[in-house]
C-alpha cells in the first residue's frame, strides 16, 4: 500500500493506493484555509493516517521556482539560479524525469515541516516538477499543448511541443479577469494561436466555475483533462471525478 499527498496553501489530498490490485482505493481533501493548526488536528485524527504504508510520496505547492538545462546545471548556483538569500531560504532540487534537466525550487517551510513532522518516511518533491513531468507523459505526440493546473487563486502553466518541454510559469491571481490577463499573454508570447492550440485543463474546481465559462470565450480546445487510464478506480466517486486528482495520480506516473 502506498500513501500519496499533496500539499498547497489551502487544501490537503491525500490518496490511499493498492499497489496489488494498481487501485486508488480512496482520496479525501482536508480545506483548512491557510489555518495550519486546524490542518495538524485533521491529521492527528484521521485513521488513515495511523497505519503501515509501504512508501509515502508527497508533493508541495512551491512559489518559486525554475528549470535548469542539464548541461547547465551546477547545484552549487542553486541560489543563484532562484536569486534567493542564502540566509532566508534553501532551495533544492530535482532531476526531471521525462525531460533533460532540473527543477530548482524553494519549498514552503511551513508547509514542509508539517509533511515531515506528521509523516516521518515521506518522500517529498514540488509540485511544480511533477506538474511538468506528468504534461509531459500525458501530451500527445506530434501536438502543441498547452497544460494548465488552476486552483482557488493560483495557476501553474506548461507548453509542450511534440512531447518536448518549452515552456512552464505560475501566477497569482486575484480575479478572473486578471487570470484571463495572464494566460492569454502567455500564449501571446509563446505565439500560440488560442483558436488552434489545444488547453489541457488540471483543478480540482468543478467545471461549473466561472472562470472555465470566461475563458472558453477565448479559447476553441478546451479540455479537462482525464484520469489515466493504467490505474483502477475502486471509489464511485473517483470514477465520476475523474478530471480531478492530477496532483495526486502525477505522483505515481512520474515517481
Amino acid at each position: 500500500m502506498k500513501l500519496l499527498l499533496d500539499l498547497n496553501l489551502n487544501s490537503f489530498t491525500y490518496s490511499v493506493f493498492n499497489t496489488k490490485r494498481n487501485s486508488f482505493e480512496k482520496i479525501k481533501v482536508i480545506q483548512f484555509g491557510k489555518n495550519t493548526d486546524y490542518l495538524k488536528k485533521e491529521i492527528e485524527k484521521t485513521e488513515d493516517f495511523k497505519k503501515d504504508y509501504n512508501q509515502i510520496l508527497g508533493t508541495i505547492h512551491c512559489s518559486k521556482s525554475t528549470f535548469i538545462p542539464t548541461s547547465l546545471f551546477d547545484k552549487k548556483y542553486i541560489h543563484d539560479y532562484l536569486n534567493s538569500d542564502k540566509k532566508l531560504n534553501s532551495p533544492t532540487y530535482i532531476q526531471q524525469k521525462f525531460t533533460d534537466c532540473y527543477c530548482v525550487y524553494s519549498p514552503n517551510q511551513s508547509l514542509e515541516k508539517i509533511l515531515i513532522r506528521s509523516f516521518k518516511k515521506i518522500q517529498i518533491k514540488a509540485f511544480n516538477a511533477i506538474f511538468v513531468d506528468y504534461s509531459i507523459h500525458m501530451s500527445k505526440q506530434g501536438e502543441k499543448e498547452i497544460f494548465v493546473y488552476i486552483n482557488n487563486n493560483i495557476f501553474h502553466v506548461t507548453y509542450v511541443k511534440k512531447k518536448k518541454f518549452i515552456f512552464y510559469n505560475e501566477f497569482e491571481f486575484n480575479n478572473h479577469t486578471e487570470f484571463l490577463y495572464f494566460f492569454m499573454n502567455c500564449l501571446n508570447i509563446l505565439e500560440l494561436d488560442p483558436v488552434n492550440v489545444k488547453i489541457n485543463i488540471m483543478t480540482d474546481l468543478d467545471k461549473s466555475n466561472t472562470i472555465f465559462q470566461k475563458l472558453k470565450k477565448y479559447i476553441k480546445n478546451l479540455y479537462f483533462l482525464k484520469k489515466p487510464n493504467q490505474f483502477l478506480y475502486e471509489n464511485e466517486k473517483i470514477e465520476y471525478m475523474g478530471y480531478k486528482h492530477h496532483s495526486i495520480f502525477g505522483q505515481l506516473i512520474c515517481e
